[in-house]
């Protein structure tokens, strides 16, 4: 396992491959800590989970030091990679 999800809030649900538990979809709610690197390759956690934005993630802007954001996109080995972020 590569560690654990703590959520106070997460909208749809998270479709996890049965050969591969920290992999698939999942949509995120939560404040942003541990903000590192610069638009548009940003790390940081939500929620306790590591995502991390590249350019092709829409809603950059919305990515500060403890935004309300909600991160969507696809989780391999335990991080997700936004494809999108939105203001919550």
């Amino acid at each position: 396992t590569a560690g654990t999800l703590v959520a106070t809030s997460v909208e749809g649900e998270i479709d996890v491959a049965d050969d591969a538990p920290d992999e698939g979809d999942a949509d995120i709610e939560g404040y942003v800590s541990d903000l590192a690197g610069s638009s548009p390759d940003f790390t940081f956690l939500l929620n306790g989970m590591s995502v991390r934005t590249n350019a092709a993630t829409e809603g950059l802007q919305f990515v500060l030091p403890n935004g309300h954001v909600e991160a969507e996109g696809a989780v391999s080995n335990g991080i997700l990679t936004a494809d999108s972020i939105k203001s919550r």
